[in-house]
């Protein structure tokens, strides 16, 4: 294997392009080149859809509910399968999903960037600096959330915080913390329980939808 190399030595002279051999022996340390290719966007499916929504400024329940769907149904048609909790009760909208492992890279962020250009844009952010929710929002997302976890680990259940804030701000585990790390629920929990105790939280308590 040849490399083109800079060498400043006296014999070659300063700056010189040399071209030398690369000699592998068991001393030759391994390193690996980390690329990720840029997203490519897709062709968009419906332009129009995001603007027409903000034409008034105004995002409302019904609009976001279908903007959520048709994410879903973007995704979907591009083969992505997965979860999704949209509960605008709750103030909440989460997707997980993938592609088959044949597809090709960075073909799900394209995806994913694609759909969101399409139908979310900012719309969610925008709902809910007009739709902050109630003063029982938190308690509400407390209960179903406890519900949530309770049908799948009573112990995991019983230890949730009183008190779960969802951002950073304050004191407390916020919902992020616990989705991050769920076993801190129930050490003892199985696979299959900490993968749903994982998205109940991610969903505070909301109905989890499978597509695709």
């Amino acid at each position: 294997m040849g490399v083109t190399a800079c060498s400043d030595d006296d014999e070659n002279g300063a700056g010189t392009e040399v071209e030398r051999e690369l000699q592998v022996t068991e001393t030759t340390s391994d390193f690996i080149v980390e690329f990720t290719p840029p997203v490519e966007l897709q062709a968009s499916v419906d332009p129009d859809f995001v603007a027409n929504v903000l034409a008034d400024e105004v995002v409302t329940a019904d609009e976001m509910t279908d903007a959520n769907q048709r994410y879903i149904e973007c995704v979907a048609d591009g083969g992505g399968a997965g979860i999704y909790a949209f509960d605008l009760d709750l103030l909440v909208m989460l997707h997980e999903w993938s592609l088959p492992s044949t597809a090709a890279r960075n073909a799900a962020a394209s995806l994913h960037a694609s759909c969101s250009r399409d139908f979310l844009g900012d719309l969610f952010p925008r709902y809910k600096a007009t739709n902050p929710g109630d003063a029982d929002l938190a308690v509400r997302q407390r209960e179903r959330l406890g519900a949530c976890v309770a049908a799948i680990d009573p112990t995991a259940a019983a230890n949730i915080p009183d008190a779960i804030p969802v951002d950073t701000t304050g004191a407390g585990a916020t919902g992020e913390d616990l989705q991050l790390d769920p076993t801190a629920l129930n050490p003892d929990a199985d696979a299959g329980q900490v993968e749903g105790i994982r998205r109940c939280i991610g969903a505070y308590g909301a109905e989890i939808v499978a597509f695709g």
